[in-house]
C-alpha cells in the first residue's frame, strides 16, 4: 500500500507534531510511506520514502495561499500517485488543497468539529471550512471518540457509518519504564497548555473549597506560568500549588509516574492523549463530564460536573481520602491502557480502515 500522509501543522513544538512523527514511524514499517509536512520535520524523522518539505509559518499568512506551494504539492502527489492519502491534521492550506484530492482515496482526521472557548472567529470558520470541504468527498473520516463523531455529526452531513471511532495512541515518546518517579511530592498533576477551556479557574476553586475543610493535597500545575494572565478571574491561588512551565517529556514521565491522579477540570474538550498516557503508568484521572473524558476513563478514574467547584471538590476528596480506590483504580488504568491506547493497536486499526478503503 502506498500511503501518503498529510499534516502541515507541526511548526511548533506540541502534540500534534509529535502525533504525526510518531504515528508516520509506526506507518512505514507496515506500508510504503510519504509524507507532505512543514519544513521543521525531517524525513529521517518520519522514516518515510520520501517527503515533501514546505515552510508555513504564522508570520506569513499569505503563504497558507502560495500558488507556487500547491503547485509543488499537487505535483508531488501526482508523482507518488498513492493508494490512500491521510490527511492527519488541520492547516488553513487544506482548505485549497481540498480541491485537488477529490480523485483520491482520502481519509481525514477531524479535529475540533465544535471549536473550543478562546478559539477566534478566524480559527473557528478555518477548521469548520476544512471539515466540510473535505466531508464532500473523503472515503472516510477519523473521530476520536464518539463525542468527536456526535460533534462531528452536528456539523457535516454525512454517512455516520463512514465515521470510524479510533481513540489516540500513546506515543512511543511518552513511554519509557527507566525513568524514576520524581522526588516532589505530587498528589494531584495537571498538565498542558494553559488554555480558556481547560478549567484551571474551577481547579483552584475547587482546591479553595476543600482547603476551607483542612483538606490540602500537593498539586503540580506544569505547561505554563500564564495562569492568571489567561484566567485573570483567579483571585487566589492556594499554597499547595506549584506552577511550572513547559516540562521536557523526561520530567513529565517522572511527574507522571509520582503524582496520585491526574485531574483534566476542562469547561469543553474534544480528544485527549493525556488520559492514555497517565494510565500506562497506573496513575487514574479525575476529569470533568465534557468531550471523550468518560468514555476514555472508564472505570478507572472519576468524573465530575465541569464548570462546578463543588462537584470537582467532592471527587477530590473522595479519592484522596480512599486508598483502597487510589489502588483500585491504578490496576483498572493499567487494563485500560492496554484495551484502548496502545500505540501498535491503533496502528494496525489506521491500516485496516486504508486497506478497506482500498478495496471499496
Amino acid at each position: 500500500m502506498r500511503l501518503l500522509v498529510i499534516s502541515l501543522c507541526t511548526q511548533g513544538v506540541g502534540v500534534m507534531k509529535e502525533h504525526f512523527i510518531y504515528y508516520s514511524r509506526r506507518f512505514a514499517k507496515l506500508s510504503d510511506l510519504y509524507c507532505i509536512t512543514n519544513d521543521n520535520v525531517s524525513n529521517d524523522d518520519l522514516y518515510a520514502i520520501e517527503t515533501l518539505n514546505l515552510r508555513y509559518v504564522h508570520s506569513d499568512p499569505l503563504g497558507y495561499f502560495s500558488p507556487f506551494k500547491i503547485h509543488k504539492i499537487i505535483k508531488f502527489i501526482e508523482k507518488v500517485n498513492p493508494d490512500v492519502i491521510f490527511v492527519l491534521s488541520h492547516h488553513t492550506t487544506n482548505i485549497i488543497l481540498a480541491d485537488f484530492l477529490k480523485k483520491y482515496n482520502v481519509v481525514y482526521q477531524v479535529h475540533d468539529p465544535e471549536p473550543h472557548i478562546g478559539t477566534s472567529f478566524l480559527e473557528k470558520n478555518i477548521l469548520q471550512i476544512q471539515l466540510k470541504k473535505f466531508a464532500k468527498f473523503s472515503k472516510k473520516i477519523i473521530a476520536s471518540a464518539e463525542d468527536v463523531k456526535k460533534k462531528t455529526l452536528n456539523v457535516i452531513d454525512y454517512d455516520a457509518e463512514n465515521i470510524e471511532v479510533i481513540p489516540l495512541a500513546v506515543l512511543d515518546n511518552y513511554i519509557d519504564d527507566t525513568i524514576e518517579p520524581s522526588a516532589d511530592n505530587i498528589d494531584l498533576l495537571y498538565y498542558g497548555k494553559i488554555k480558556k477551556y481547560k478549567g484551571l479557574d474551577t481547579f483552584f476553586e475547587a482546591l479553595t473549597l476543600l482547603e476551607k475543610e483542612g483538606i490540602k493535597p500537593k498539586v503540580k500545575i506544569v505547561g505554563g506560568t500564564d495562569v492568571l494572565k489567561v484566567f485573570p478571574n483567579i483571585k487566589y491561588i492556594p499554597d499547595n500549588v506549584t506552577i511550572e512551565g513547559f516540562a521536557e517529556n523526561n520530567k513529565l514521565i517522572s511527574y507522571i509516574k509520582k503524582a496520585k491522579a491526574l485531574v483534566l477540570p476542562y469547561h469543553e474538550a474534544t480528544g485527549t492523549m493525556a488520559i492514555g498516557q497517565a494510565f500506562y503508568y497506573g496513575t487514574p484521572v479525575i476529569a470533568t463530564d465534557v468531550g471523550c473524558f468518560e468514555e476514555y476513563v472508564g472505570d478507572a478514574g472519576i468524573i465530575c460536573e465541569h464548570s462546578n467547584p463543588k462537584s470537582l471538590a467532592n471527587a477530590i476528596q473522595d479519592y484522596i481520602l480512599n486508598l483502597d480506590l487510589q489502588k483500585e483504580m491504578s490496576i483498572n488504568a493499567k487494563k485500560m491502557y492496554n484495551k484502548k491506547f496502545n500505540i501498535s493497536d491503533i496502528i494496525n486499526k489506521h491500516i485496516e480502515l486504508f486497506e478497506k478503503v482500498i478495496t471499496r
